[in-house]
């Protein structure tokens, strides 16, 4: 596993000037490192690149971990750390305008990038849902309904009963209850007892078909 603060080269000539490098060892997020017009970049085959990769694909951080050679807590405290040093900053640009510590804008730049790269296989189960639900599958749209905040008003209420040949019915834990209740008080009763039990419940089946 990469030691969180191993020796790195920083290239300072992609750069900007004003963003120093810290000497010595530093955290192997900067491995590869550069931030020019805006854009933070990770060289192919880092160890954040290579977590970013393994997040989009959806796995955990200790899973991506893994996958980069790291300790299994270290993406994740890269990203709070990045949590921490973005701050109120609306852009990664704006934390650059006051510091001058490229280590502080590479942890902020990973917590910006983590945040889309965890997004991306959600966005495209959404979107393969979507497409099935649009193609007619109503399995798909009832997905949708159930997962998406916005769509919360329109969920089915899970106490009313849905009928169909597909969808089977299923009694709620109080319509259990009172089955159980119901079924203990028939056994329990004589002829006479079943007959007004059965029409006190509105049944018109003879005493004993129960």
């Amino acid at each position: 596993m990469t030691d969180e603060h191993e020796a790195v080269t920083v290239d300072r000539r992609q750069t900007p000037h004003r963003l120093i490098p810290r000497r010595g060892r530093v955290s192997p997020l900067l491995t590869g490192f550069t931030f020019t017009g805006g854009e933070p970049r990770w060289a192919r085959g880092t160890p954040a690149a290579k977590v970013l990769a393994a997040l989009a694909l959806g796995t955990t951080w200790a899973h991506a971990a893994t996958c980069a050679g790291l300790a299994a807590d270290t993406p994740n405290r890269w990203n709070t750390r990045g949590a921490e040093a973005l701050g109120d900053h609306a852009t990664l640009d704006d934390l650059a305008d006051v510091t001058e510590d490229l280590e502080i804008v590479a942890y902020a730049a990973f917590h910006v990038a983590a945040g889309h790269a965890r997004a991306v296989p959600i966005l495209g189960a959404l979107e393969e849902i979507t497409r099935a639900s649009s193609g007619g599958d109503w399995r798909a749209a009832a997905h949708l309904l159930r997962i998406l905040p916005e769509a919360r008003p329109y969920r089915p209420d899970p106490r009313v009963e849905v009928t169909g040949a597909e969808r089977p019915t299923f009694p709620t834990a109080a319509d259990r209850e009172l089955l159980a209740a119901v079924s203990d008080a028939l056994d329990a009763a004589d002829a006479p007892g079943k007959e007004r039990i059965m029409r006190a419940l509105g049944g018109d089946d003879p005493p004993g078909t129960i």
